[in-house]
């Protein structure tokens, strides 16, 4: 098992210091028969049979209490269980798109349940021991064995966003789709395939990810993300671009306004260089979250005819 460093600023490890098991209360000074009173007050939050939080555990953000939740299984478990699936990608610091409030472990075939038994998935797969590291002072799946298992099973959406964190930490998509290769027909492997097809580490959000799968669906031809564009006012960086049509696609998430100040001048400074593009000869599409989620088709048809229009003015 290959030791995988952290510090204590992680966020797993911040919610990991506040689980404690009915023994550790006892040093404290909380009888046994103290818990279910110290829950009843909401001194103490019951996490499963055996495992608690103090109250500061309501101020925790979701994401942390889903890390907890992991720390909390572990200390109830009998033998120390692997981590997999979500779970993992929890340990390794990648953002989950959908959480689903479970806690996932690997078994070995033949053992256990494949069911949900008080919120921990049981999923019974070999694991080698190159796929097994330590985080957090757990065992979980590697970022390369836990970025396969989420390409397998989960949704097209849920995965490529998880992979293109994965690629911009260094997984490799040339050895995913080596190792489904050795997976043929086996569950979820053709979708997988496809989904490592379009990893690409390049991708600096979630809704570049999702816009970029979107496009892929409609079968439009594939953008370049993060051309270099040079103009009068600096390199330029578009989300996406079509250098054979001049066309350049921004997706304009929240962040990349409202993480800098003052907004007004971030704001000006994108039109100036907008328009230092448009007079190089490029034409700009913006879409956000709205159009994406609730207008795709609207997103898909813009993109579709001015990429017709650039073609025919070449």
């Amino acid at each position: 098992m290959t030791p995988v460093p952290d510090g204590d600023d992680d966020p797993g490890m911040q919610a990991a210091r506040l689980v404690r098991s009915a023994r550790s209360l006892a040093v404290q000074g909380w009888e046994v028969p103290q818990l279910p009173r110290g829950v009843a007050t909401g001194r103490l939050v019951r996490l499963r049979c055996g495992v608690y939080a103090p109250a500061a555990w309501h101020d925790l953000p979701a994401e942390q209490q889903d890390l907890g939740r992991i720390h909390a299984v572990a200390v109830g478990a009998l033998r120390p269980p692997v981590f997999s699936h979500g779970s993992a990608a929890l340990l390794h610091g990648l953002r989950v798109l959908h959480p689903d409030g479970e806690v996932h472990v690997c078994r070995p075939r033949g053992t256990g349940t494949h069911n949900s038994v008080n919120g921990v998935r049981n999923h019974h797969l070999e694991l080698p021991a190159a796929d097994v590291v330590e985080l957090q002072g757990l065992r979980a799946t590697s970022l390369e064995r836990t970025a396969l298992d989420c390409a397998r099973f989960w949704r097209a959406e849920d995965a490529l966003v998880l992979l293109d964190q994965a690629a911009r930490r260094g997984v490799d998509p040339g050895v995913l789709t080596a190792r489904l290769a050795a997976m043929p027909g086996r569950r979820g492997v053709r979708a997988a395939r496809w989904a490592v097809g379009l990893m690409d580490g390049r991708a600096e959000s979630v809704g570049e990810s999702l816009t970029r799968l979107l496009l892929a669906r409609a079968q439009l031809p594939p953008p370049v993300l993060q051309l270099e564009i040079p103009t009068p006012l600096g390199v330029f960086r578009p989300d996406f671009a079509w250098p054979g049509s001049r066309l350049i696609l921004e997706f304009d998430g929240r962040g990349k306004y409202f993480l800098e100040r003052p907004t007004a001048e971030v704001l000006l400074r994108e039109r100036r260089r907008e328009t230092q593009l448009t007079n190089l000869g490029w034409r700009v599409l913006r879409t956000d979250w709205d159009e994406l989620v609730h207008r795709p088709d609207r997103l898909v048809h813009a993109v579709t005819v001015d990429l017709a229009r650039g073609r025919s003015r070449r």
